[in-house]
């Protein structure tokens, strides 16, 4: 998704579907409103080449400042047209020489910590990609925390289950479908860290109908975003808070001042049963 500030400056933000997207873009709107812009809303493509096209086109029409959220197809070529016309960006948990980010290893390894203290041995990371060789990705820090064999601990999730049209439903399918996978080759498991919350609630779904389990107690579950799903639902699943104001403002500052920059901000762990919670 994009968002089209126009008003003084035309300000582009690009974004991926991302559970944390909507609080962190309705934070910038409000931000870039304070400093005279308006917002509207365009569709990215899955194209690069479209996605290219496309900030030709918004250059064109007078845009100098972009803001990308996620990162877009084609964003490596993105960020060098931008560089080249001398353009004001920031990207937000992308790769990119000026970047706002979250890091998500601090939490992995305070969660993984956490389950180990309290007896658990057999621990799985779901996940969308195998992306171990990162040394920031959720991955490399979830075989940091365990070992090297940890790399058979992390399952993939399905994705022919995904859809374009219903995000939320895919991602609890695909939550419920992978904790299928890991319960019937590992029955054993105790502790499984999700992507996100959508698809920890769809794996809690699967074990509260396929096994006998006490999520809590006998399997112990975490997503990372937060989500109201999980804050008010059934069950106590361990979750992450990002601090959306922060991370927002972050952006709006730095939008118009030049040189590179990397503002990392740390996951919040809150724990599935609300007795404690810190910034590691």
């Amino acid at each position: 998704r994009l968002f089209f500030f126009k008003d003084r400056v035309n300000t582009e933000i690009y974004s991926l579907d991302r559970h944390d997207a909507l609080p962190i873009l309705l934070q910038l709107t409000e931000g870039f409103k304070e400093l005279g812009y308006s917002a509207n809303l365009q569709t990215m493509d899955r194209d690069p080449k479209n996605n290219i096209e496309t900030v030709h086109s918004m250059i064109d029409r007078g845009c100098d400042t972009f803001i990308m959220i996620g990162s877009p197809f084609g964003m490596e070529e993105i960020e060098n047209i931008l560089i080249k016309r001398q353009l004001n960006y920031v990207s937000y948990n992308s790769n990119c020489h000026r970047q706002v980010r979250v890091d998500s290893s601090c939490a992995i390894a305070e969660i993984v910590n956490h389950f180990l203290a309290l007896g658990k041995k057999n621990l799985f990371l779901a996940n969308r990609s195998l992306d171990i060789e990162n040394p920031g990705s959720r991955c490399r820090a979830f075989c940091d925390a365990l070992s090297n064999e940890a790399r058979d601990r992390i399952f993939l999730f399905d994705k022919k289950l995904f859809s374009e049209n219903d995000y939320d439903r895919s991602y609890f399918e695909q939550g419920y479908e992978v904790t299928s996978r890991i319960l019937k080759e590992h029955p054993d498991a105790d502790a499984i860290l999700y992507l996100s919350d959508i698809y920890a609630m769809g794996g809690a779904k699967y074990i509260s109908e396929n096994t006998s389990l006490r999520i809590g107690q006998d399997i112990m579950l975490t997503g990372f975003n937060n989500n109201p799903a999980v804050r008010f639902g059934p069950f106590p699943i361990t979750t992450c808070h990002h601090p959306v104001d922060k991370i927002a403002a972050a952006i709006v500052d730095n939008a118009f001042i030049g040189g590179e920059f990397d503002i990392v901000f740390k996951a919040e762990v809150i724990y599935d049963n609300f007795y404690n919670s810190k910034q590691c």
